[in-house]
């Protein structure tokens, strides 16, 4: 699907507020209301859904990225973890991060990899987040 300059700059301010009403959208882009409601039904399609970002440093939360590596097929588990934030698979296995509330957690879940047969292959702790969710939010050029 290729976006039109219009469907960009609407997806641009659902980026800053995915809460942002038909009236604040029209306001924020300069097109009509109806034209705002019709793009939105056509770009409903790319929308995985909205969501609250929730600063994890503010709570003093552990955010670890880990790349890991398995045999099995290991997708259940990362779907069902409470500790996985994210998760990607990657050219040579997974790319995932845990949002833990200690080490102790940290550790459990390492052992529970582990004891299911994943090799965890780098490990990296996050010591501040200086960038989320930013794409589209600033100026892009599509064309």
């Amino acid at each position: 699907m290729r976006l039109t300059a219009r469907e960009i700059l609407i997806l641009k301010e659902l980026r800053k507020n995915s809460r942002s009403s038909l009236v604040e959208l029209s306001d924020a882009t300069g097109y009509p209301m109806s034209t705002i409601f019709y793009k939105l039904k056509k770009l409903n399609c790319l929308i995985d859904k909205h969501t609250s970002l929730i600063n994890f440093d503010s709570l003093n939360y552990l955010k670890v990225n880990f790349i890991l590596n398995s045999k099995n097929n290991i997708k259940d588990f990362l779907t069902e973890n409470k500790n996985l934030n994210n998760a990607s698979k990657i050219t040579n296995g997974y790319l995932v991060q845990g949002v833990f509330k200690n080490l102790k957690e940290v550790d459990s879940f390492i052992e529970e990899l582990a004891n299911l047969d994943i090799e965890v292959i780098e490990r990296h702790d996050i010591i501040e987040t200086i960038q989320q969710e930013e794409f589209l939010v600033k100026k892009i050029d599509f064309e």
